[in-house]
């Protein structure tokens, strides 16, 4: 039987979490907002929250998949 373990079952990728850093990403985008000292300190916290969310699907790929 083939193994029929996805990724979206085990961590969905319309999680509230995502949709939040999304949301927040295009808020400091805005002019007011970009000129702020804290503004890159938190998109740089951020795209590191990403990679580490891109670390853990490529890890659950690898386990699905058997590898």
């Amino acid at each position: 039987a083939g193994n029929t373990c996805h990724q979206e079952d085990l961590l969905p990728q319309n999680e509230p979490g995502a949709k939040r850093i999304e949301e927040t990403v295009r808020l400091l985008d805005q002019p007011e907002w970009k000129d702020q000292p804290e503004t890159q300190r938190i998109l740089e916290e951020m795209s590191r929250m990403e990679t580490l969310e891109a670390q853990v699907y490529r890890a659950l790929d690898r386990a699905c998949s058997g590898k």
